[in-house]
């Protein structure tokens, strides 16, 4: 089986852990909405990139989809299902309370 690593910074490394659930989402113009979800397959770790130095998580992704090509779950869907949560942008990684997960889940399927 092949698999694709990625990482990403993520701004509330102190409760993240390996294992934990993920949704990236595209932010900006045009289609905005979940793009990719999968598991964290690493602690957090420190690392520099071109901002300097942050934390990241190696991420082991089940699914991406390509904006525009694929249906996925609109940033009106998820603020309409969550608007305690700003989904237009921020920082990267931010952890979602169980209530606001279990939420993510039922869209996503």
């Amino acid at each position: 089986m092949y698999a694709e690593y990625f990482s990403w910074s993520v701004w509330e490394h102190e409760r993240a852990k390996c294992g934990d659930r993920f949704f990236l989402v595209c932010v900006g113009k045009g289609d905005t909405g979940i793009v990719m979800s999968g598991v964290f397959d690493s602690h957090p770790y420190e690392a520099k990139d071109r901002s300097g130095e942050g934390f990241y998580m190696d991420m082991l992704p089940n699914v991406i989809l390509e904006p525009g090509f694929a249906p996925m779950v609109t940033t009106e869907e998820l603020q309409k299902a969550i608007p305690s949560f700003d989904w237009t942008g921020g920082y990267s990684g931010r952890l979602r309370s169980q209530e606001d997960a279990k939420k993510l889940e039922i869209l996503w399927t």
